[in-house]
């Protein structure tokens, strides 16, 4: 649009040439009289005009500044908003695959969550480990399984953003 508006600038001062042409008819009819009056008359008129713009006070060089300015303005928010787009697609790619990895080490975490519970619970029988022991790693089996239902939460969070900058959530 700016530079449209740029275009529209500099054709001011272009010659302007304007052509008309007009039609008109004319009838008439008069029976005043005892013989009657008819006229019909039809009038064509054209012609053309040329101007040629001399001077105006330096305001057709002003508004040129104006609108290559604007112009150059609406290019540097293009490139501005083309860079955050960009910017935001790496990181939420980066965060995407962050998460990933993410998950498969708290999976990891959580089976051996599990094994501690597992060997926790047979020492418990045996009688070597305590209950408060027991209940502690329980915990953080839990916190285990906690912290892996968020990774995968974020990781779709992630391809969710992704998905939105890629413009691909509606398909």
């Amino acid at each position: 649009v700016a530079a449209l508006n740029a275009r529209l600038v500099q054709a001011q001062r272009l010659p302007l040439v304007n052509v008309f042409a007009g039609l008109t008819r004319n009838y008439q009819n008069n029976r005043a009289f005892i013989i009657p009056n008819v006229t019909n008359s039809a009038v064509l008129n054209y012609g053309a005009t040329v101007s040629v713009p001399v001077f105006n006070g330096l305001n057709l060089s002003r508004q040129t500044q104006n609108a290559r300015i604007a112009q150059e303005t609406a290019e540097f928010q293009y490139q501005d908003l083309l860079n955050q787009t960009l910017a935001g697609l790496e990181t939420t790619y980066a965060d995407y695959t962050n998460s990933l990895k993410l998950i498969e080490l708290e999976r990891q975490n959580l089976q051996v969550a599990q094994q501690n519970v597992t060997i926790a619970l047979e020492r418990y029988k045996t009688g070597v480990t305590t209950l408060l022991e027991v209940q502690d790693v329980q915990r953080n089996a839990v916190a285990a399984s906690s912290r892996l239902i968020s990774a995968v939460f974020n990781a779709k969070l992630a391809e969710t953003e992704l998905l939105r900058l890629s413009s691909q959530i509606v398909q």
